[in-house]
């Protein structure tokens, strides 16, 4: 996932991303969250933050509090332990494109 939105709420550092519980993160909304969500890229001191999709709806908060260094527009984050039920899930609400899957090992 990339960074493709930042903004500052009530002193918290909101962040908004090209995927969310619409696509491949679905699984952090009907499941207890089991990924593990981190940048190898950005280093620095962390706080809390909040990781929300890019569909501008409500629901579409990835987590409330997730601790991340500083980052920028275009920054990665790295998903682990995405699934098939991540792809199959998946839909194209607010006609935000299901992203590309790349596999790891």
């Amino acid at each position: 996932m990339s960074i493709v939105g930042k903004s500052t709420r009530e002193g918290k550092w909101w962040y908004f991303v090209d995927d969310g519980i619409y696509g491949l993160l679905i699984s952090e909304l009907i499941n207890e969250p089991e990924h593990k969500i981190f940048t190898p890229y950005v280093d620095g001191p962390t706080r809390i933050c909040c990781l929300a999709g890019p569909t501008c709806d409500g629901t579409d908060v990835i987590r409330d509090e997730i601790e991340l260094p500083e980052l920028e527009y275009g920054d990665l984050l790295v998903v682990s332990k995405m699934g098939s039920y991540s792809w199959s899930y998946s839909t194209t609400f607010n006609s935000i494109a299901v992203p590309k899957v790349v596999l790891l090992d």
